[in-house]
């Protein structure tokens, strides 16, 4: 019997410090952490890997409180349900925080535009997006950034211009959101190869950045989330 109270008194205390830590821990490190966890057991899609770390350390502090409450039949139960909510959780936290670091990108874009003095404005837009989870929660979730690039600078190749382009490439390179970002380049066809060297520069090798080619006579760059195939 004692050794019994020593078992619970020990359960006790793992359940209410696994609480404690999701009660206070941030959306960026659920986000990070439970992606690292996804990732380390082979899952490579972002959001998917967000989703499963959480269910792996729901599951673990359901299992706990299950345990306590109703032996083997309550860890399996314990397990499903902290599971679910604690994936769900995980997989919006990887969608706000990418919101959010998109917007400090927008910041950090429309800084470097204004030195060019061309009056324009960059512009982030937002979309809904209804989690998976039993909640079926809407969130603001990032749908793209427009850049756009003064016509007549980006024709004389204007070093105030090669430097917005090259903050795009560094900050879509450095992105961590649930998934790599791609960009869009409008452009007519001559400034295809400077673009094209700006972008190889900024974006380092092994990078899963993509951009995708658009001839158009008014230059700009349109940032996003590489579509998944259940967006697509």
């Amino acid at each position: 019997m004692k050794r019994r109270f020593k078992r619970t008194i020990r359960i006790n205390i793992i359940g209410a410090t696994c609480v404690a830590i999701l009660a206070t821990t941030g959306c960026a490190s659920i986000a990070n952490d439970t992606q690292s966890i996804g990732n380390a057991v082979g899952v490579k899609d972002r959001t998917t890997a967000s989703a499963i770390g959480g269910g792996i350390v729901g599951c673990i502090g359901g299992a706990i409180g299950g345990a306590f409450k109703g032996g083997l039949v309550g860890v399996g139960i314990g397990c499903g349900i902290g599971g679910a909510a604690m994936a769900t959780v995980a997989a919006v936290s990887s969608v706000k925080v990418q919101l959010d670091e998109q917007r400090k990108a927008q910041a950090a874009l429309q800084a470097e535009l204004s030195k060019t003095n061309a009056g324009l404005q960059v512009v982030l837009q937002t979309k809904t997006i209804t989690d998976t989870g039993p909640t079926s929660k809407e969130v603001d979730a990032w749908d793209k950034t427009t850049v756009p690039l003064p016509e007549n600078l980006v024709r004389v190749h204007s070093p105030e211009i090669a430097a917005v382009i090259s903050k795009a490439g560094v900050l879509a390179a450095q992105s961590k959101g649930p998934t790599p970002v791609q960009i869009d380049v409008y452009s007519q066809e001559r400034e295809h190869a400077w673009i094209t060297s700006l972008l190889d520069t900024a974006i380092p090798n092994g990078s899963q950045v993509r951009y995708r080619w658009h001839q158009s006579v008014k230059p700009s760059l349109v940032l996003s989330p590489i579509p998944t195939p259940a967006t697509k």
